[in-house]
């Protein structure tokens, strides 16, 4: 980068996204130092972006020495990663919360298999039952849990849009592909959030206690449609199939199937 070589004067700007350098008609210079024009045009698109979305520079400089140090561990809600390409691993623990209200249509002890999603809850209130599709989009199963003397195992599998695996779950252990997300881990290993390529939330998944989880995220299952859970929905993209809210969904073994 060059210093600026012409004389300031006032200066005054107003806006966000406004420049302020007298003397040179309010343009910032940047010397590139032998980059090719298509790096050039990679940082010119880079820089107008970080303006734009008005990033905070020191919230960018902590993304980027996370990434160039390669940490593997995600801890006090700080997106970091694993080296490039490297999967990150972990395990997932159950809490200690209580489990939310449930619709008042539902009957289940509570020892039953649940999973709050939506505003609704899949549940398996047989005893005998020892596994429980929550999830299933055809042949194609995303959420199990399983009965254990100990409590609930989770089984899980979630694809991105290209249909390769974003998170894998098996035994309550997590393998996330990094080529493909940035994770958020709170401290307290019971809830895992993945954030997608563009920046948006993928899954939020929360082990609330040894029989219960919660579950919101964007899931690709086939055929070119999307299942979205938020907060308060169930909703099947693109032809916005909408589950009604507050629902009891299984009592056999599949909870949330279509």
């Amino acid at each position: 980068m060059c210093a600026q070589d012409r004389p300031s004067g006032p200066a005054t700007a107003t806006g966000a996204c406004n420049v302020v350098i007298s003397g040179s008609g309010n343009a910032i210079n940047i010397k590139t130092c032998g980059l090719t024009n298509e790096q050039n045009a990679e940082w010119r698109m880079a820089f107008k972006q970080i303006l734009e979305k008005q990033v905070d520079p020191k919230v960018l400089v902590r993304l980027l020495n996370d990434i160039k140090s390669g940490i593997s561990r995600i801890e006090n809600d700080i997106v970091v990663m694993n080296s490039y390409g490297s999967p990150v691993t972990g395990e997932l623990i159950p809490a200690n919360d209580p489990d939310p209200p449930v619709p008042p249509t539902c009957s289940m002890g509570r020892d039953a298999m649940k999973v709050y999603m939506g505003g609704s809850v899949a549940f398996a209130a047989d005893e005998e039952q020892r596994e429980f599709r929550a999830i299933a989009a055809g042949k194609n199963t995303l959420l199990t849990i399983k009965r254990r003397p100990q409590g609930i195992l989770i089984d899980a599998n979630f694809t991105a849009d290209e249909g390769k695996t974003m998170t894998l779950i098996n035994d309550n252990s997590f393998t996330v592909n990094a080529n493909i997300t940035l994770i958020r881990r709170t401290p307290d290993k019971s809830t895992l959030e993945v954030i997608d390529q563009f920046g948006k939330q993928a899954l939020w998944i929360r082990f609330l206690n040894p029989h219960s989880i919660k579950i919101i995220g964007t899931f690709p299952v086939g055929n070119g449609r999307t299942l979205q859970i938020g907060q308060d929905a169930i909703t099947i993209l693109p032809q916005h199939i909408m589950f009604a809210d507050h629902t009891c969904l299984g009592g056999g073994r599949d909870g949330l199937s279509f």
